[in-house]
């Protein structure tokens, strides 16, 4: 697990990356799923609030410059799941983004853990089969 001084490196490095290109997609999204790790293993209280404002602010300015790419689809299912708990959004969105991308495996497993919070344990049962065929060595 990253510590908070880690942590504050690579944001910095992801918001110097962000500088230098605005509409560098890979280092909103990146900097966005190290964010939500942090705040559901780290944070609490007022730490926790602005890292989820912080994370807010990095998820819209994604939606503004490419709210179709299917990396801000994804980005956007895992804030949904994560954050508002918003399960079947998420589902919804991680079935949009695998009709587009049937060989990502983290997105079926993500999947899976939508289908399973739903409990629809066939869909996610399938979802994690996928999964695991897609990418044995880590799912």
């Amino acid at each position: 697990m990253l510590t908070d001084e880690q942590l504050a490196k690579m944001n910095t490095l992801h918001d110097k990356a962000i500088q230098i290109d605005p509409d560098f997609i890979d280092a909103y999204r990146a900097e966005i799923e190290m964010n939500l790790v942090h705040f559901f293993l780290v944070t609490t209280g007022n730490e926790g609030n602005a890292t989820i404002g912080k994370t807010d602010s990095l998820v819209q300015r994604l939606n503004e410059i490419a709210p179709n790419d299917p990396r801000t689809v994804a980005v956007r299912a895992i804030y949904k799941y994560s954050v508002f708990k918003d399960y079947a959004g998420a589902k919804e969105m991680f079935m949009k983004y695998v009709a587009e991308n049937p060989n990502d495996a983290q997105a079926f497993y993500n999947l899976a853990r939508c289908c399973k919070r739903l409990w629809h344990f066939d869909e996610s049962l399938d979802s994690c089969k996928k999964a695991m065929t897609l990418d044995p060595r880590n799912c």
